[in-house]
């Protein structure tokens, strides 16, 4: 399921966070929101695990300016687990989603979409990569 708004306290949850690493790389943080910004990102779905990573990239965005970020629909969904309940992530060894979608992917894509906005149309073929998310 896909959690509704949030609001994240960071000062009292996360803190002060690292932008610059001791050896001069920036740390996730910056990176992320740098990158999302420069490509463009409209659409970030996420594990609820990152709910502060995201208020601290909206903090940076808004510290760089970064007008478009701040406009970003994010969306958060619980933890994937496997059947011992253990989460799914690459660095405990899940393994990757193939990179081809499955042919009928558009189409599970609009199913999952008209669940989630079942007062909205979505047309079948691939033509919801097009179309903006209702708010």
């Amino acid at each position: 399921a896909l959690l509704g708004p949030q609001l994240i306290p960071l000062r009292q949850t996360m803190g002060h966070f690292v932008v610059k690493r001791k050896n001069g790389w920036p740390s996730y943080q910056l990176a992320s929101v740098v990158d999302d910004e420069d490509c463009g990102i409209t659409h970030i779905v996420r594990g609820q695990d990152l709910l502060q990573s995201t208020a601290a990239q909206l903090l940076l965005a808004s510290i760089l300016g970064f007008n478009r970020f701040q406009q970003v629909c994010f969306f958060h969904h619980a933890l994937l687990t496997n059947i011992q309940g253990e989460k799914l992530s690459k660095s405990a060894g899940a393994q990757a989603v193939p990179p081809a979608p499955a042919p009928d992917f558009d189409e599970q894509v609009r199913q999952f979409l008209q669940q989630l906005y079942p007062g909205h149309h979505w047309p079948a073929g691939s033509a919801w990569q097009q179309l903006a998310i209702p708010s």
